[in-house]
């Protein structure tokens, strides 16, 4: 349907009148102004002059917008994505911390309707619509970081339009229904969204869509699906697609396809369904990650996909560091920001403590774990993370050396100057005996309880374990412990920063104080070796739940010529000395204490809201999530006062000013971004756990049926078994093996001395199996069984 150009009329204007003054546009065809006309000049005033968090209050105030934050790399930072969207201020100034970009969610929701013009190429489509149909009015217009075109228009009253891509031209995508745009002053990894010149929401209204278009979106909502449609299922939007390919995944495993295929499957959907498709290395990781489940598995939800971390809580030059340093490497930003954040936390040591409420106060310690197969890079980026402690404890090394030469000269001389005033029968006064320099110590690794003590009670501020391969670790624990779980339970006190006092047979001092034990631990491990060291003993004790783990999918190697700035470098050496330049309080006593660091006004709503929050999810749960929940509520507020005093060291290098007391709001809302990060790794951990327990558990179950010839009742193996599991229980795991196609249930006639049919479990593919399809099953006689596979008919 064709529509007359015509220029816009003034009443499309609002807050700038003057504005009908056509001068200011860039003529169209026949002089006419168009909206496709202002693929010119660009206004970035209203985009300089917002943050994100005055630009989400300012659009959902003044022009009733529905906003929500996204992240850098345009994915939401709220959970539900676009259904978060609010015009509720006090909802949005919660959410827009820690940069994240202004998102506006479209169709009813808002109210508006946005044409998206990519670049190269829209801007063509877009004139060929133009010249068959008339120009697009006037309307608010932004500018996208590659030259596109987002128009805003009003949404069609009674109009039930959805998102599409490609549909209406090439390169011409419509979010309605279901979808959202970025908005100004956002800036993504590709570059920043601004309005343009005189077409901001302040000096231009929401133009009503001219009908061709209204009637090209209907149509194309009815008419054969694009190449971004699958003829089988609907358009997965933004916000759902990962866990959409999860399931999708969960269900293609579970019917027994290979990884192969089930990669070249979720591409397929990515490519016809995702609105806009994911980038292939994250469709493959979402594969690697479902096909680590056993064939025909079944699972109550599908298994869940690895996400990404959020580096942008991270400050700088923090942040830079571990983006740079993974690319250069090859690997995960987990794999740096991990070990990073962990050194951090004990650079800060027993210096500092977080105070969430008379009582309860949390202290820089933190426990991570980054899990990945042998070659996957996780040593190289371990190092790296490390180096501003490896650097620093090699100074002091050096010094304790020169030190160390020095006293010996001094004792050489002083055993000299002893033995002749022996001679002279103890003439004179006696020197002092000097005193054996004790090196600084920032980092360890291999540390019984025993050993871990004597380092610490020369360490007030505490200390660093690093162990590349954290097994030897575990390993460690009861090394010379007489009584097994003796070591374990002693590290178990140290991840609150209690007190620790060791007696020792040997030694100058028999017993060891340390009244407050601060220890970090950072370090790798392989996912089988985890399995076996996190064994359900530690499991059960709380050691598990103590640890924030990362798993992220296998990257192939890639040949790269990345490097880290030298700059970032250095910068995060002096973020290091400024951490360990944090000094202690004294008590009346002369005894080091931390000082105390507690929440803003405004942190402390926001904490309470996620304390909140948190408990209403423990309280649904039960055994080791729950037990890493109750750890994970603790460790948010620790990120966050390491993320604190991280952002000090590097605005206040310079200035050397007095460090802050006061925990801001950014830093508790990075804490929480954290712990919500981590909370979906233990669930993913601890979710492969089981995964790897129940295949053990039913091939177990399924060679003690092979014993049993194949073929048994419940009644019979709940005799054969040494087990407490009830009948009822036993046919249930029976069950479990025919839901996932390792067997079935076939029926038995009664005997030469009658009674009722028997009811048999048979093994796939077992010797009584095939005896059972050879006779058929109401044919079947006990004799037809070899003598191991003979039963006496009863259940």
């Amino acid at each position: 349907m064709s529509q007359e150009r015509s220029t816009p009329s003034a009443d499309k204007w609002t807050t700038n009148p003057v504005d009908t003054d056509t001068t200011s546009r860039i003529p169209g065809k026949d002089g006419v102004s168009s909206a496709s006309d202002t693929f010119g000049s660009v206004k970035a005033s209203l985009a300089r002059d917002l943050n994100p968090t005055t630009a989400a209050g300012h659009y959902a105030e003044q022009h009733g917008l529905a906003v929500f934050p996204c992240n850098r790399d345009k994915k939401p930072a709220t959970p539900q994505g676009f259904k978060d969207a609010t015009k509720n201020p006090t909802v949005f100034e919660r959410q827009f911390k820690g940069g994240c970009i202004v998102a506006v969610a479209t169709g009813e929701t808002s109210e508006v309707l946005v044409l998206d013009v990519d670049m190269p190429g829209g801007d063509e489509s877009l004139k060929e619509l133009e010249a068959q149909n008339g120009s697009l009015p006037a309307t608010v217009t932004a500018t996208t970081p590659r030259g596109g075109r987002h128009y805003y228009f009003r949404m069609p009253v009674g109009k039930d339009l959805r998102c599409s891509v490609g549909k209406i031209a090439d390169k011409i995508d419509i979010r309605a229904n279901g979808g959202y745009v970025l908005a100004p002053p956002g800036k993504t990894k590709s570059g920043g969204y601004e309005w343009v010149t005189d077409r901001s929401p302040d000096e231009a209204s929401f133009a009503e869509p001219p009908e061709w278009l209204v009637d090209l979106i209907e149509k194309s909502d009815s008419t054969a699906p694009s190449e971004y449609d699958s003829p089988g299922g609907e358009t997965i939007a933004e916000g759902s697609r990962n866990s959409t390919l999860a399931s999708l995944a969960g269900s293609m495993r579970r019917r027994g396809m290979s990884p192969e295929a089930i990669e070249a499957a979720l591409l397929a959907e990515n490519k016809t369904r995702c609105l806009p498709p994911l980038e292939a290395v994250e469709v493959r990781q979402i594969a690697s990650s479902v096909a680590r489940y056993a064939p025909g598995q079944q699972a109550s939800t599908p298994p869940l996909v690895f996400e990404p971390f959020p580096v942008e809580v991270l400050p700088e030059p923090v942040k830079g560091f571990v983006v740079e340093g993974a690319k250069a490497i090859g690997c995960d930003t987990s794999y740096i920001a991990l070990p990073m954040l962990t050194a951090m936390a004990a650079a800060i040591g027993n210096s500092r403590r977080i105070e969430l409420k008379k009582g309860w106060t949390e202290p820089a310690i933190l426990w991570t774990a980054i899990v990945g197969d042998s070659g996957t890079m996780k040593s190289p980026a371990f190092e790296l993370a490390l180096g501003p402690v490896r650097r620093r404890q090699s100074q002091a090394m050096a010094d304790h050396d020169a030190n160390n030469t020095e006293y010996l000269a001094k004792k050489d001389f002083y055993d000299a100057d002893k033995a002749n005033r022996r001679k002279r029968g103890g003439e004179g006064p006696q020197p002092d005996a000097p005193e054996a320099p004790i090196a600084v110590r920032y980092v360890a690794d291999d540390l019984t309880i025993e050993a871990l003590a004597g380092l610490l009670s020369n360490q007030p501020r505490g200390l660093l374990v690093a162990r590349d391969e954290l097994a030897g670790w575990f390993n460690s624990f009861d090394r010379y412990s007489q009584a097994s779980g003796g070591d374990a339970a002693r590290w178990l006190e140290l991840h609150a920063g209690r007190s620790l006092m060791v007696d020792r047979k040997t030694g100058d001092k028999p017993t060891l104080f340390v009244p407050r034990a601060a220890v970090s631990i950072a370090g790798g491990i392989q996912p089988g070796v985890l399995r076996r060291a996190l064994s359900p003993q530690y499991r059960e004790s709380g050691m598990a739940a103590r640890l924030l783990f990362a798993s992220p999918p296998h990257l192939p190697k890639r040949w790269t010529e990345e490097e880290v700035d030298p700059n970032k470098t250095a910068a995060m050496e002096r973020l290091f000395d400024r951490l360990y330049e944090l000094d202690f309080e004294a008590n009346e006593r002369g005894d080091l204490e931390p000082r105390i660091a507690s929440l803003s006004y405004r942190a402390k709503p926001v904490w309470i809201e996620f304390y909140n929050n948190h408990a209403n999810e423990q309280a649904a749960m039960t055994g080791e999530l729950s037990a890493a929940w109750s750890k994970l509520e603790g460790y948010a507020a620790r990120l966050a006062l390491v993320i604190h005093y991280a952002v000090w060291a590097v605005k206040d290098s310079a200035l050397g000013g007095d460090d802050p007391r006061i925990v801001e709001e950014s830093s508790v809302v990075a804490g929480i971004k954290l712990a919500e990060w981590f909370k979906h790794e233990a669930r993913r951990i601890y979710g492969d756990l089981h995964a790897n327990e129940a295949d053990r558990s039913q091939k177990q179950l399924m060679d003690h049926i092979r014993s049993l010839g194949g073929t048994c009742t419940v009644r019979e193996l709940h005799r054969s078994v040494r087990s407490k599991a009830t009948a009822a229980e036993i046919e249930e795991e029976l069950n479990v093996l025919v839901k996932s196609g390792h067997g079935d249930w076939k029926s038995q006639p009664p005997g030469e001395s009658g009674g009722r049919p028997t009811r048999r479990f048979v093994l796939q593919e077992s010797e009584a199996e095939k005896v059972f399809n050879e006779v058929g099953c109401d044919d079947i006689q006990p004799s037809d069984l070899d003598s191991d596979s003979r039963c006496d008919g009863r259940q």
